[in-house]
């Protein structure tokens, strides 16, 4: 009786007629978001370290005796809260493309995003710049009791260094991005085959 009662519950009951279907995902937003999270993740990652060097400038703010480290003080702190809100806004604004949107339709959101992406990439390497200077000019008034300070050789090597760090880094992370962007185009127009 048992075995006929299991029967007739197999045979009334709910009908996966795909009993894998919950393993099968759609592929392209996946494969979208993972290559997107090559972008995140430094960007949020960098966004934090900016957001603690901000704040430990403002906790340590008391000790900047003049006015001019005060003022490279305030403008550091402005830059390093400016920059990871621009790193934020510029990656959050990409959007997985939904399962049913058209191909055309998608890639057109893309490219839009990819242009208002790499326009805030921009500005965000326009601001290191000044970064780099008023952190160089807030890190001798916290060097300074030390003679280096003083010295010209400080600055050119403080500078030389920043800047060439700066070029080349800037450099090696759009090579990094646009090969992502690529590959999500890529990917956007596989889908369309």
């Amino acid at each position: 009786m048992e075995i006929d009662d299991l029967k007739r519950a197999w045979a009334t009951g709910p009908v996966n007629k795909e009993p894998y279907a919950y393993m099968r995902t759609d592929p392209v937003p996946n494969r979208f978001k993972s290559v997107l999270n090559r972008i995140r993740i430094p960007e949020l990652v960098g966004s934090a370290i900016c957001l603690l060097g901000a704040a430990w400038i403002v906790w340590q703010f008391e000790t900047l005796e003049t006015s001019l480290l005060q003022a490279a003080g305030i403008a550091t702190t402005s830059l390093l809260i400016a920059l990871p809100a621009l790193s934020v806004l510029s990656v959050l604004q990409f959007q997985v493309p939904h399962a049913g949107e058209p191909y055309t339709i998608a890639l057109q959101i893309f490219l839009q995003q990819h242009k208002t992406f790499r326009r805030l990439q921009r500005v965000n390497l326009f601001l290191c710049y000044p970064l780099l200077v008023a952190t160089v000019v807030l890190l001798s008034g916290y060097f300074q009791s030390r003679s280096t300070v003083v010295s010209p050789f400080f600055w050119t090597l403080a500078f030389s260094l920043g800047y060439l760090f700066l070029l080349f880094s800037s450099r090696q992370v759009s090579r990094r991005y646009n090969r992502s962007l690529r590959e999500i185009e890529s990917l956007l127009q596989e889908v369309s085959r």
